[in-house]
């Protein structure tokens, strides 16, 4: 996927109000289970990392800006806007194929496209 491709993929997944979990998912490395089950716990944010179990993350400026931007309700960070509850993978995957669907692109698996984020520095 090009660079413009992604930015496509960012827009629309901002448009769904999804764009702090995606782009979480994408700049982070998490995988997607958990992802989805982020705890307000894992996160230190004023120091940038996510501590996730045994793995020890960063996040990038823009991660940490978005993250801010999300008020503290309950445990978990992302919550799924219809049901309140953390998203299930089910529920990522149909966002994740929405979003490409809404940007106009082909299928691609959020893991590949996580791969090709890191390759272009986001």
């Amino acid at each position: 996927m090009r660079l413009g491709q992604l930015q496509r993929y960012l827009n629309a997944a901002e448009q769904l109000g999804a764009l702090p979990l995606i782009y979480t998912g994408l700049s982070s490395g998490l995988r997607q289970c958990e992802l989805i089950t982020l705890s307000w716990a894992d996160f230190h944010i004023r120091c940038r990392y996510i501590l996730k179990g045994q793995r020890l993350l960063t996040l990038n400026s823009k991660a940490e800006h978005l993250l801010e931007r999300i008020p503290e309700t309950g445990c978990y960070v992302f919550l799924n806007p219809k049901t309140g509850a953390p998203y299930q993978l089910h529920e990522f995957y149909y966002l994740h194929k929405r979003i490409l669907k809404q940007a106009g692109l082909p299928w691609v698996a959020f893991r590949n496209l996580q791969h090709q984020c890191r390759e272009v520095g986001i």
